[in-house]
């Protein structure tokens, strides 16, 4: 399981409760778990280029999120 699918089914569970799942869903997606994610990686290790410095920065690895679909260079 990659990290920000954990990380969105804990939220769903600690802030909304199982039985009201399909509300939370309306607020808060898996996606944008991913992409705060993707975000927050490629904040905090601008030394091994993933800022945007490079021609193609270097992205999360994969167990983080599906960045290929956030990948916005």
């Amino acid at each position: 399981m990659k990290l920000s699918k954990h990380i969105y089914k804990e939220i769903i569970k600690v802030w909304f409760g199982p039985d009201r799942e399909k509300e939370a869903q309306d607020l808060l997606t898996e996606d944008d778990v991913e992409e705060w994610i993707v975000e927050w990686y490629r904040g905090e290790f601008k030394e091994v280029g993933c800022d945007g410095s490079v021609a193609k920065p270097r992205m999360p690895p994969s167990w983080l999120a599906q960045w290929r679909r956030n990948e916005k260079v």
